[in-house]
């Protein structure tokens, strides 16, 4: 995505979370407890068989917790090292809502024409979704024409080497363009010495995979149709090789430039004006059913 020089970030306030305080108990006077004395022995057993009972009953009826399996079509044994399934109580703490901070931000490239807004970030039904919409917006001292989502892990998770993996519905047209300017990527704090992997980018409505460093860009197409499907994308990252996967099939090895600093995660539906009306579409939206990265 070759995002520009940006500013530290800072740190949001996190939502408040816990269980609910237990409700407080009644005093009992001392004949009452005396009383009870004899009975407790049996009121106990009477309250064990019922909370087992009502405890086994929940066991057997929860669902079994799946596990979560290796990345698609990506050879070597693998150690889940982060995850999202997207189909729980939100991970509000994992993922920021913009660019290198939070709240209506700039996109991380100048030619974006899109701000960034948390209110375009949703999760339902299994998936979160990056909302693009037609909207005018202020954000880094420019009005923009379109509002959209982005989430990063900036700040909360990074980590060096492995298979990183989404499988995500990107915002298509009727030919199966990639609409838009989506993006699966990972960058480093410090661009472009530290380096960019983009995982998939749509790019003149092809998916592209690409690596961005010092000394230049390098990346391919993927050949087919991939806009308005769900598709599995993955990127493996070794000591001076990356390999780019496609629903589980070999698309592109790059062997030069390979970064060995810390990334984090991002996950942008930027929009672009120069695209045209082919290939813009709003409202649109770039669904997400997981993302994993796995070390081996």
């Amino acid at each position: 995505m070759t995002p520009p020089v940006s500013t530290s970030p800072t740190t949001p306030a996190r939502l408040p979370s816990g269980p609910d305080a237990p409700a407080g108990r009644s005093p009992k006077g001392r004949h009452h407890r005396r009383r009870s004395r004899g009975r407790l022995p049996l009121l106990l057993a009477i309250a064990g068989l019922t909370v087992g009972g009502l405890l086994l009953d929940v066991l057997r009826s929860a669902p079994p917790r799946t596990p979560v399996p290796p990345p698609l079509g990506v050879p070597g044994d693998w150690h889940l090292l982060f995850h999202d399934e997207f189909d729980g109580p939100s991970r509000a703490a994992v993922w920021r809502t913009g660019w290198r901070t939070d709240g209506v931000t700039v996109g991380a490239n100048s030619r974006e024409r899109s701000c960034y807004d948390p209110r375009q970030v949703t999760q339902r039904a299994g998936s979160l979704r990056l909302t693009a919409i037609a909207e005018m917006q202020s954000c880094g001292g420019r009005v923009q024409p379109y509002s959209s989502g982005m989430v990063t892990t900036d700040g909360r998770f990074h980590f060096t080497y492995g298979t990183m993996e989404a499988r995500i519905r990107l915002p298509g047209t009727p030919d199966g363009s990639i609409a838009n300017w989506p993006a699966f990527w990972a960058d480093g704090r410090n661009w472009p010495v530290d380096g960019e992997i983009d995982v998939v980018e749509g790019v003149s409505g092809g998916a592209s995979w690409h690596l961005h460093y010092s000394d230049g860009d390098l990346g391919g197409v993927a050949a087919g149709s991939w806009g308005g499907g769900w598709h599995t994308y993955s990127a493996r990252w070794d000591p001076g090789v990356l390999t780019f996967y496609y629903d589980g099939h070999e698309v592109g090895t790059i062997t030069s430039g390979v970064t060995s600093q810390p990334m984090y995660l991002i996950l942008d539906h930027a929009v672009l004006s120069s695209l045209g009306n082919r290939l813009t579409r709003v409202p649109a939206e770039m669904e997400i059913d997981y993302v994993r990265v796995w070390r081996r």
